[in-house]
C-alpha cells in the first residue's frame, strides 16, 4: 500500500490528544502548585514530584519501547537485579532515583514528555502505527495509535488524578 493512500486521521487525533493531554496535565501541575508538590498522598505516600517522575518513566519506557520495536530489542532501564514483571520493585526504584533530582528538573522533564510523546508518534513509521499486530504488547485488534489513543493517558485520570484531587481538599493552598 502506497503512503498516500494509508489514512493518517487516526495519527492526527493521536497528536490532538497528546496536545489536549498537555494542557490538562499543566493545569494539574497549576493546581497543585510549589507549595504542595512534596505533600503526600497524590499516590498512596507519595508526593505529587513522585507521581510526575512515575508517569514520566512510564510514558519514557513506552516511546523507548516504541523506538526499539522494528528490531525487537527491547531494554530495560531500571537494575537487572529487580524483576520486569515487579512493578512495585520498579515504583519504588523510580521513586529512589528522581528524588536526586530537583523538583524543578523533574516537572520540566514531567513537561517534555509531551514533546517527546509528539515526536514520537509523529515520526513513527506508517506500518508501526497504523497497522495491527505490530506491536507484540498492543492487543491484536487495535493499531498503536489506536491503543495510544485510548490508553496513553488513561493510568493517570483513572489511577491517579483522583487521589491528587483529594489530596488537593484534604491539603489546600496555604496562601
Amino acid at each position: 500500500m502506497s503512503e498516500a493512500t494509508i489514512d493518517q486521521r487516526p495519527r492526527e487525533r493521536l497528536l490532538q490528544t497528546i496536545a489536549y493531554e498537555r494542557t490538562v496535565w499543566q493545569e494539574l501541575v497549576d493546581d497543585v502548585g510549589p507549595d504542595r508538590l512534596e505533600t503526600p498522598g497524590a499516590m498512596g505516600r507519595w508526593t505529587f514530584r513522585d507521581l510526575a517522575a512515575h508517569l514520566t518513566f512510564w510514558s519514557d519506557y513506552v516511546i523507548d519501547d516504541i523506538y526499539a520495536s522494528p528490531s525487537g530489542k527491547r531494554t530495560y532501564p531500571w537494575p537487572d537485579e529487580i524483576d520486569r514483571e515487579d512493578d512495585d520493585a520498579i515504583n519504588a526504584w523510580v521513586q529512589q532515583e528522581q528524588r536526586k533530582r530537583t523538583q524543578d528538573e523533574v516537572l520540566a522533564d514531567a513537561d517534555a514528555l509531551y514533546d517527546r510523546l509528539d515526536a514520537c508518534f509523529r515520526r513513527a513509521p506508517d506500518v508501526l502505527l497504523l497497522e495491527r499486530g505490530i506491536i507484540p504488547w498492543v492487543p491484536e485488534e487495535m493499531t498503536l495509535a489506536e491503543f495510544a489513543q485510548r490508553d496513553l493517558f488513561r493510568h493517570l485520570h483513572e489511577d491517579h488524578e483522583p487521589d491528587v484531587r483529594a489530596m488537593l481538599i484534604v491539603h489546600p493552598r496555604t496562601q
